[in-house]
This record gives C-alpha cells, sequence and structure tokens, in this order.
C-alpha cells in the first residue's frame, strides 16, 4: 500500500500506536463496531458525523473529516468533521478539486499518506488552503478515497501532529473502513433520495390541486407563481404566454424580478423565447452575460443570477414559459428539474382549461350582445321550459320584464292545433 511522506521529522514528535500483540484483533472488532453504528441509521448527515467520530478514537488522532466530490465541480466539500478543527469547523469546507492531500487521494483513486501537509512538494495549495493549514496543529495526515461503483464520491481525512507516521496496518484499516462506509453512506443516500422524492411527489400534487381549484386564468396565474415560487425555493418566477397570432411571448405574471407589466418577447428571441420554439427546458448558470437574455442588464442591476425555463405544454404544443430566477449560484439536479417540469405539465392543463372557458364566455357574451341587440322577439328553451328572453320579445308582450316567462312552458303561448307540429321537431 503505497504512502506519501514529507519530510522525516523526529519521533518525538509522532505519536505512533504500539502495536501489541492484540492489535489486529482490537482493529477488527472497532471495525465490527462502526458498521454496527453506520447501518443502524439512513439519516445521511447522521451516518457521516458517527463515521468521523469513531474514526477519531479508533486511531487516536487529532482531527478526522469526511469529504465529498461536487459532481459539477470536482471541488471537495467538507461533510463532517471531529476533533480539533478550529475555525473551519464553524464554517463550510470547500477544497478546489486536485488539491491537497484529500485532492491528492481522490485523484489517485488510492490511499494517501504524509508526515507534513504543509512542506511535502507533491502537495499544491491555494495561499488561503495553505494559511489554514499553517494554523492548524494536525500536519500529519492520512487520506482515503470513498468509492461506490467505481466511482470516487469523496474521501475521509485522518489528521495528527506533524511528524505521525500511519504505518501499513493503519492504512489497510482505514481503508477497509472507506469501504464499508462507501456502502452505508450510498445507501443513506439513495434513502435521502427517495424520501426527497416523496416529499416533492407530494409538494406537486398539493401545488396542483391549489392551481386547480383556482376558476379565472388571472387566479390560476397568481397561483401558479406562488406554487411554483414554494417549490423551487425562490421567490423570482414569471409566467409568458404564448400570442401564436402576434409571434411573440407576452408576460403574463410575475412574482419578483420587478420586470415591467406587459414586457413582450418575439418568439426565438430570448432565453424564453427559445424554449418555446424548442418546447425543451433551458437552464443558463449566469444570464447577466448570456448575449441570448435581452433582459441581461435588466437582470444585472437586480442581482439576477441563474435563468431556468421550462415549457408550458399540453396537448404537444407549447402554451407558455415558466421562468425561475436566483441571485445566488445554483445548480437543479435532475429530480428538481423533473418535479418542476411536471408541475408545469399541471399548470399547462389548468392554464388551457381556464383558456377555453374565457373563449366560451366571450362567445356567450357576443351571442347574448347579438341576441339582445335583435329587433325580432327571440326566446330560448330547454324541452319546452323557457330559459332566455330578449328585451325585444318583453316588449311586444308588453311585460315588465323576463321573469313572467323564465321558467313557463313555451307550449302555454302556441295554439292547441299548432302545439303537436311544433312537438314533432324536438
Amino acid at each position: 500500500m503505497a504512502q506519501r511522506q514529507g519530510k522525516r521529522a523526529d519521533r518525538s514528535e509522532a505519536r505512533v500506536p504500539s502495536p501489541g500483540p492484540d492489535r489486529h484483533r482490537r482493529a477488527d472488532a472497532a471495525l465490527g463496531d462502526l458498521v454496527r453504528l453506520l447501518t443502524a441509521t439512513l439519516d445521511p448527515d447522521v451516518v457521516a458525523q458517527r463515521l468521523v467520530d469513531h474514526l477519531l478514537s479508533l486511531f487516536n488522532a487529532r482531527t478526522t473529516a469526511l469529504f465529498r466530490v461536487e459532481a459539477e465541480t470536482g471541488n471537495l466539500v467538507g461533510v463532517a468533521m471531529a476533533g480539533d478543527v478550529g475555525p473551519a469547523g464553524r464554517a463550510p469546507v470547500v477544497i478546489p478539486a486536485g488539491m491537497g492531500m484529500v485532492g491528492l487521494a481522490t485523484r489517485a483513486r488510492r490511499p494517501v499518506a504524509t508526515l507534513d501537509a504543509l512542506t511535502d512538494p507533491q502537495l499544491e495549495y491555494t495561499a488561503g488552503v495553505r494559511a489554514q493549514i499553517e494554523r492548524a496543529a494536525s500536519r500529519a495526515v492520512l487520506a482515503v478515497p470513498v468509492i461506490v461503483r467505481d466511482q470516487v464520491i469523496g474521501a475521509i481525512v485522518i489528521g495528527d501532529l506533524l511528524g505521525r507516521i500511519f504505518d501499513e496496518e493503519e492504512v489497510r484499516l482505514a481503508e477497509s473502513i472507506a469501504d464499508h462506509a462507501a456502502i452505508a453512506l450510498e445507501n443513506a443516500r439513495l434513502h435521502d433520495a427517495a424520501m426527497r422524492r416523496e416529499r416533492a411527489l407530494t409538494a406537486v400534487l398539493r401545488s396542483a390541486r391549489t392551481v386547480m381549484e383556482a376558476v379565472n386564468l388571472r387566479e390560476i396565474l397568481a397561483r401558479i407563481i406562488d406554487e411554483a415560487a414554494r417549490i423551487a425555493g425562490t421567490p423570482h418566477v414569471k409566467i409568458m404566454l404564448v400570442d401564436a397570432a402576434g409571434g411573440v411571448l407576452r408576460l403574463a405574471a410575475v412574482q419578483g424580478t420587478s420586470m415591467p407589466t406587459g414586457s413582450v418577447l418575439p418568439l426565438g428571441e430570448g432565453l424564453s423565447g427559445i424554449v418555446a420554439t424548442t418546447g425543451e427546458r433551458l437552464f443558463v448558470a449566469d444570464a447577466r452575460d448570456d448575449l441570448r437574455n435581452p433582459f441581461r442588464d435588466h437582470d444585472r442591476a437586480r442581482g439576477m443570477v441563474t435563468y431556468l425555463g421550462l415549457p408550458i405544454r399540453t396537448g404537444g404544443e407549447t402554451i407558455g414559459v415558466l421562468t425561475f430566477n436566483t441571485t445566488e449560484p445554483r445548480r437543479y439536479a435532475g429530480e428538481e428539474l423533473e418535479y418542476l417540469t411536471a408541475f408545469a405539465d399541471q399548470a399547462a392543463v389548468a392554464i388551457r382549461n381556464a383558456q377555453q372557458v374565457a373563449t366560451l364566455a366571450r362567445s356567450e357574451e357576443h351571442y347574448r350582445a347579438i341576441v339582445e341587440g335583435s329587433v325580432q322577439g327571440i326566446l330560448i328553451h330547454t324541452a319546452g321550459t323557457i330559459r332566455f328572453v330578449n328585451q325585444a320579445l318583453v316588449r311586444l308582450m308588453r311585460l315588465p320584464g323576463p321573469e313572467p316567462l323564465l321558467g313557463t312552458s313555451v307550449f302555454d303561448f302556441l295554439a292547441p292545433t299548432d302545439r303537436p307540429r311544433i312537438e314533432a321537431y324536438g
């Protein structure tokens, strides 16, 4: 098992555990205890903290830590720490990809150790990271990658006083612990992901019901905005609807972004115009400098950073775009995008239904206006029962209003000899 040692230190500075006749047996027992601890819970945070706490005791170390690899950047993000962590334990720790002992271990995919992490010539640091190491007491370091299904997902780090030597048996034990930790961490991650999916699905269904309970288009749009902001965790949401006749997108509802009322975007132009014409979602990590974004000056002035546009589609047709902006850098996980897309699909049904109801209402108003404006007397009946009477008929019959006729039978006003013929028309 390869180890990397920095400059040799005086053995009086190092804390080297005495081998002892039963050291191997104690290590096996400690490993068994750790496995039981890690498998007793499926909470990822608890698993991580139990791991570093146990490592601290098992290796009689000064500090221990667990890092995870950030998928987008490759940076190593501190998940849990134990021991004398100093200020770093109270703030998020991020180590650039490939840097330091933890970066070396994840890049090399094997355990690495050094007597002095500060002076080891094979390690690289930024000025900030080097300053942190200079202040730290734990300069002897053992780092072991955590690998799941041949993918490095993180690393465990054990730190101690300058000059401690991590012998081969300790390296093997740390490697074995990393293997068991990988299984426990992956199980906890899968369980957590399943629980988050369940919570997200519940939230989407609840939000969809809330939207569907609205009656008119304006109320539906307002509810979509509110629920979308809650699900996505950002207050900056807007809806732009397609005006096919005009070939444009029109701002229909907005929250947080302060976009001017009546904003119009030609189809195919701008970020939302692209979403509307392609029918595909679009994410932009920094919309402030994206030349496709006609509102980049507006976004820059208001501190907007990311853009996410989702097509509002129903029946194979894109009828609008639901957009999200954030004022901080953000990445959406695949499952987040699926939940938000599912919500956008539900919103599309509600919007289309409201649009059809509004169209029907306008048609009814137009028809009523024609009937009311006619100089001929007109009545409308259902199975012979009068439901509507226009004003011309009211005047013709010299009635005070339509009420005396509503609900009566149309046959009461026909000659008995005409009734069979009229009934025959159905």
